[in-house]
């Protein structure tokens, strides 16, 4: 399955959509860069919006057997969880997976980023020192 270029809000969409369910609706997930973007089947209704930075936790469910449901449970600073499923019979497990080593890439480059921040920081302080 390819995915289809299209943007969300002023960000590519670069995975999805897939088949999911989200706050008990069907519908679409599309992943970008930032987000993961739930957009319900029912006309009118409001996507779900989650921002990969306010993500604490995640835990994804386990491939058993081919009947198991794939979800994946976040977890957020206020308490809240979002359960989201991919839904596609087919390639349930396949998005998931990708979708988990999406996720694990993109917390590496974001703690890779603080880690340079933080010598970075370190290292204009110690620099400032020596000049006294």
């Amino acid at each position: 399955e390819q995915t289809q270029l299209r943007m969300w809000g002023d960000e590519e969409v670069i995975l999805g959509p897939w088949p999911s369910r989200c706050k008990k609706r069907d519908g679409k997930l599309s992943v970008t860069v930032n987000r993961l973007v739930h957009t319900p089947d029912d006309s009118g209704a409001e996507p779900t919006v989650i921002r990969f930075r306010d993500v604490q936790t995640r835990l994804i469910s386990p491939q058993t057997n081919e009947k198991a449901k794939t979800v994946i449970k976040l977890g957020f600073k206020s308490n809240d969880t979002i359960f989201i499923e991919l839904t596609d019979d087919g390639l349930r497990w396949i998005h998931q997976s990708t979708l988990a080593k999406w996720m694990a890439v993109r917390d590496d480059k974001a703690e890779s980023h603080a880690l340079r921040e933080e010598l970075r920081r370190e290292t204009e302080l110690f620099e400032s020192r020596m000049q006294v």
